[in-house]
């Protein structure tokens, strides 16, 4: 279990990073990032395995359908069935490991990536995105 241990590095990098801060604050209302994708009714597991992909990808790593579902304590066919949904949905992709074929990566799409930014953001209008304060 040594791949769920954070480096200590990544964990000092981000715990300021105000797109961070404003993610762990947005996981109080995940019913607006089911709005903000337009998906039906309250899907807070969905949008929790979306947020796990959404800070994953801010501080770096790549995430396993198995490790995503480990994460959020979600049973391994529930998180497959989540994933197939959010697949469908257009809001993220299984991407082959690069070494092992029975491992697949999950990586947000586009889309999604813009609408949980944006919805972030809604919640404190006056801060720059990431987008922005990267130029």
């Amino acid at each position: 279990m040594r791949q769920f241990k954070h480096s200590q590095t990544a964990e000092t990098r981000f715990r300021n990073d105000p797109v961070v801060d404003d993610l762990r604050t947005f996981r109080q209302s995940a019913g607006a990032i089911a709005f903000a994708l337009e998906m039906p009714g309250s899907l807070k597991p969905e949008v929790s395995l979306l947020l796990e992909l959404f800070e994953a990808e801010k501080m770096g790593k790549r995430l396993t359908v198995s490790m995503l579902g480990l994460i959020d304590g979600i049973p391994p066919t529930t998180t497959l069935r989540y994933i197939d949904l959010l697949e469908n949905c257009g809001a993220l992709a299984r991407i082959p490991h690069e070494t092992d074929n029975r491992m697949r990566y999950v990586e947000l799409l586009p889309e999604a990536r813009k609408a949980i930014e944006e919805a972030i953001a809604s919640l404190r209008p006056n801060r720059p995105t990431s987008d922005k304060q990267t130029k």
